[in-house]
């Protein structure tokens, strides 16, 4: 989740493409606590925000704080570390 703007750029540079290509995606201008991630229900998602790692909870999604390195390596390879 991000800015229209990073959107946009990501899509530019073929980065939006490469990140759908290994199942991921960007969904823009949206409060990261919103009920948008069913589809993690039972999964554990990544995230380089303290926040993002926090609020979901009340859903019953896990969320585990990671750097952004780790974050694309672990939407690679489908697990995290």
């Amino acid at each position: 989740m991000t800015s229209a703007f990073t959107l946009d750029a990501a899509r530019k540079m073929g980065l939006l493409q490469a990140l759908q290509r290994v199942g991921g995606d960007i969904v823009p201008d949206t409060c990261s606590d919103q009920p948008c991630r069913h589809f993690l229900k039972d999964r554990t998602g990544v995230t380089d925000s303290p926040k993002l790692a926090y609020c979901p909870r009340k859903r019953g999604l896990r969320f585990v704080l990671r750097d952004m390195r780790t974050g694309v390596e672990a939407a690679a390879q489908g697990a995290v570390k």
